[in-house]
């Protein structure tokens, strides 16, 4: 191990660029300081030293400071409702320890508010679901889905509703509009009374024995046409016996005319002429009922839907070609004898096609009153994908879905995080080295003081408690001295390896100790000046002890002579215009001459700009604490304060004071009495009563004076 042997061009706050001691420092240092010239400072500048000539990290130094309270000895309120009161997590790793889980527990996401927005937006999801549920279904008795079920879960079985609903309507535009009421009855009565016109095609065999009339040969027989035999035939009927002739008032011989009449009848030709008479009439007459279809045209595609349009495109087209058919049979009628091509096959296929348009259009028709009696029949089954397909277009619910989505993300992530956190905390919470061993030993260490504490371990924390009433403390209830005494107590029980101390531990190479005295009480000094005695004794170890007390420098030092062949170095840190830096110190000196020295140096300045806060504390107390003692030396009151005015004057003036020396009094009293505890910048003042006061002194006791400058 290589000791600090002195500090190296060391720069921190009031040392500047110093190197030094002159005397190099031992294994076991003593070292005094008033505050406010750097002892703070150094103390931390040994232990960087120190590091970079031993880089073992912190394992091999232990340092005790004002910190170490912090650090080390963690007070808390617990947050645990069975462990009221005051949890102490004693040791640098278990304070880390605490600090990472207080830093993991601060981190935890508070999933509840998530949660919470999360269950309200379902409510309103599930609060619309059901209304376009209600709307839809009518008076249908439709049940909604079961409350226990996610929206989700509600959705999907919507959409399974909706795959059932398609397979009977494939239309969703259609099915979106299907209501629980009698819609469909309504529908489906006004497709029955759509009125498709009957439509009588012309038989084949009619058309073939056209064909025959036209390509069959007739002799030239003189005949009437076809239609005055009809109208003799007609006036017959309208004709007795004996009676005049009704058309040229002559005396018919109505025997004579009917067996005419019979002659022409029977005559081929005469049929034929019938036979095409006829079927020109049939002609007439589907001309007409196509007409009167095609009337119903607007009617039936609005109902049936543009499908029609094509059938009635496909009629109206065939029937324009019936009229040339039409034109040949006048023209064979007027001339039966004529030889004209009748084109059969064609007019057999333009009557198929308007035959086949025709039947279309009632299929149709009955299409339609099949889909809506088997939409009436599973009519649940179809308000139940119309709910589906409302719901899938409802922007209200897409919108809130697409949140609680985005929401339960981060909650998912955020439940992962914190699962995270809390293995974390409870490997950390098991990592924590709390033992009875030191909860007894501190307890007992404190009952030995008299101090009214106690430690318990419980659940894996130190419990503080009252001795005697064993109540849980609050925070306010330990004052900082004992705070300090059980920071005190765990660092010296923490460098052994055994719960005997009698073992140091064989990583520590270096002890620094700054003010291990500071705020413990006076009850208890003295317990802690001889556990520093204790520490110095300790072997192997390279030791430095810190403190701005006079007089318990002098205890620590006492009996531990600093010499050529003992481990004990023994120093103060000085500090004039070039800053500060270590000299030898002198243990024999009692408080009162050190004390008289330091303000003697100090009045001997003749600029004091450069103080610090710390001396501005620091040089009036030392003064009250030399003009009491002086006072002491020559009247039986010597209490520094207005109240015994007369008898400061009479001592400092010798009771011949004049109205400058009564001035400077006042104002040397108030530097004692009031910056001395007030945070008051005033270094002129504090310089010209300490110059004052070394100067009365002189004056009146010269043996004195020089004596306890030296």
């Amino acid at each position: 191990m290589n000791t600090v042997k002195k500090m190296e061009n060391f720069t921190e706050k009031s040392f500047k660029n110093y190197t030094g001691p002159d005397r190099e420092f031992k294994q076991k240092n003593i070292i005094f300081g008033y505050n406010g010239r750097g002892k703070s400072s150094l103390a931390k500048g040994i232990i960087k030293e120190f590091l970079i000539n031993n880089p073992v990290g912190s394992d091999s130094y232990r340092f005790f400071d004002r910190n170490y309270i912090n650090n080390n000895l963690l007070l808390k309120e617990s947050t645990n409702s069975k462990i009221k009161g005051v949890i102490a997590n004693f040791g640098k790793k278990d304070v880390d320890v605490e600090k990472q889980i207080d830093l993991l527990e601060s981190e935890i996401i508070d999933t509840t508010t998530i949660e919470k927005e999360i269950n309200e937006l379902n409510n309103k999801i599930r609060t619309e679901i059901d209304k376009i549920h209600d709307t839809k279904k009518g008076k249908i008795a439709i049940q909604k889905k079961s409350i226990s079920k996610t929206n989700d879960e509600v959705i999907a079985l919507y959409n399974e509703d909706l795959e059932k609903a398609k397979k009977i309507e494939s239309d969703e535009n259609k099915l979106l509009i299907i209501k629980g009421d009698d819609s469909l009855e309504i529908q489906k009565s006004k497709i029955e009374t759509v009125i498709i016109p009957p439509l009588n095609i012309i038989l084949n065999e009619n058309i073939n024995e056209i064909k025959e009339i036209f390509s069959k040969p007739f002799d030239d027989i003189e005949i009437p046409t076809s239609k005055i035999v009809e109208w003799i035939t007609n006036g017959l009927s309208i004709h007795k016996k004996g009676d005049k002739c009704k058309f040229c008032g002559g005396t018919p011989n109505l025997d004579l005319i009917q067996d005419n009449v019979n002659k022409y009848n029977s005559n081929e030709k005469q049929k034929a002429a019938i036979k095409l008479t006829n079927f020109k009439n049939e002609i007439d007459t589907l001309n007409l009922q196509i007409n009167r279809i095609l009337d119903f045209k607007n009617n039936i595609i609005a109902n049936f839907g543009n499908e029609t349009i094509k059938y009635f495109d496909n009629i109206e087209s065939n029937v324009n070609l019936l009229a040339g058919f039409k034109e040949k049979i006048n023209n064979k009628i007027e001339n039966i004898n004529s030889r004209i091509n009748f084109e059969d096959e064609k007019l057999k296929n333009i009557l198929s096609s308007i035959k086949k348009s025709y039947d279309s259009i009632n299929q149709v028709k009955v299409d339609e009153l099949k889909i809506l009696d088997e939409k009436i029949s599973k009519l649940n089954i179809l308000i139940k994908g119309a709910i589906c397909l409302e719901i899938n277009n409802n922007t209200f619910i897409k919108n809130n879905m697409q949140m609680i989505s985005q929401k339960q993300k981060f909650l998912n992530e955020a439940r992962i995080k914190n699962q995270e956190n809390l293995d974390k905390i409870k490997a950390l919470k098991d990592s924590k080295s709390n033992t009875k061993d030191f909860a007894d030993h501190i307890s007992e260490i404190l009952s030995m003081l008299e101090v009214n504490l106690k430690l318990e371990v419980l659940n894996d924390d130190y419990i503080i408690k009252q001795s005697i009433t064993n109540d849980k403390l609050q925070l306010d209830d330990i004052s900082e001295g004992e705070q300090n005494l059980l920071s005190l107590l765990y660092f010296y029980y923490e460098l052994f390896e055994d719960k005997e101390q009698k073992n140091l531990k064989s990583s520590i190479n270096l002890i620094v100790i700054d003010d291990p005295i500071s705020s413990v009480d006076d009850i208890n000094k003295m317990y802690v000046l001889e556990l520093i005695k204790k520490i110095c004794e300790l072997e192997g170890v390279q030791l430095f002890i810190f403190t701005h007390v006079w007089e318990d420098f002098c205890n620590i030092c006492y009996n531990k002579a600093d010499k050529q062949n003992t481990p004990y170095g023994i120093y103060e840190i000085k500090k004039d215009a070039n800053g500060s830096k270590i000299v030898c110190a002198k243990t024999n000196e009692t408080p009162y001459k050190h004390d008289f020295k330091d303000i003697y140096e100090f009045s001997q300045k003749q600029d004091c700009s450069d103080m610090t806060d710390c001396e501005i504390y620091h040089y009036p107390n030392i003064m009250r604490k030399i003009l009491e003692e002086f006072l002491s030396f020559k009247v039986k009151n010597n209490n520094p304060t207005y109240t015994n005015f007369n008898n400061i004057k009479k001592v400092l003036c010798n009771d011949k004071p004049t109205s400058k020396d009564e001035m400077a009094i006042g104002m040397l009293l108030n530097v004692c009495n009031i910056l001395s505890h007030k945070a008051t910048r005033n270094p002129d003042e504090i310089l010209k009563s300490a110059k004052f006061l070394m100067n009365k002194i002189e004056n009146v006791d010269k043996l004195h004076f020089d004596t306890m400058k030296e």
